[in-house]
This record gives C-alpha cells, sequence and structure tokens, in this order.
C-alpha cells in the first residue's frame, strides 16, 4: 500500500505544480489519510480523518474549509 501512496503523492505534487494549487487537503479514513499525507513531500495544508466519499462535493467542501 505504501508503494501506491508513494507514486499517488508524486502524481498529485506534480498537479500541484502543473496546475498551481496553492493547498493540498487530504481526507479519508485515519489510517489511510495518514498514509498519503505521509506520502507527499510538503505536509498538507489539512488531513481530515472522516470517510466523507457519500457526501456531496459542497459538504465536502464545508468539511475541508470549516474553521
Amino acid at each position: 500500500m505504501d508503494r501506491f501512496y508513494k507514486d499517488m503523492g508524486a502524481k498529485i505534487e506534480k498537479l500541484k505544480k502543473e496546475r498551481r494549487w496553492e493547498e493540498i487537503h487530504v481526507i479519508g479514513e485515519a489510517e489511510h489519510a495518514q498514509s498519503f499525507s505521509k506520502a507527499l513531500h510538503k505536509k498538507p495544508n489539512s488531513c481530515i480523518h472522516k470517510n466523507l466519499i457519500n457526501n456531496s462535493a459542497d459538504k465536502i467542501l464545508h468539511e475541508v474549509f470549516e474553521k
């Protein structure tokens, strides 16, 4: 699984650079979100330990930016 997260992390870092993203937020079950966060070169802006797969985009954005 670590190999998968490392590969995915590299792709996300590339997209961040190409698309000039300012922030990366990781959302998912605690174990998976932490593993993916560790695979990123730069620490994500937030890491939310919730499974939001069945939620609308509005609900997900609310969870991320609710501070």
